[in-house]
């Protein structure tokens, strides 16, 4: 849902600013070969960072004889 929302917030305000801003057809082939380079870097960027990839902690064994000596 966040997805769709940033994508027409992002595509309608692109569109308001090439009607604003009068570009060449070169300009606007450059702003949108840009804008595909920033999303396929951030998606890869999000697939590596995830965190089921990741090792869980290493948690060392509990102290059996402490615990015995010293009761709570």
């Amino acid at each position: 849902m966040v997805v769709i929302c940033w994508s027409c917030f992002l595509f309608f305000s692109a569109i308001k600013f090439f009607e604003w801003c009068p570009f060449s057809w070169g300009g606007v082939v450059f702003c949108a070969v840009f804008l595909v380079l920033v999303l396929v870097l951030m998606q890869i960027l999000i697939v590596s960072s995830k965190s089921e990839k990741s090792t869980a902690p290493k948690v060392p064994p509990p102290n059996t004889l402490k615990e015995n000596l010293l009761p709570a």
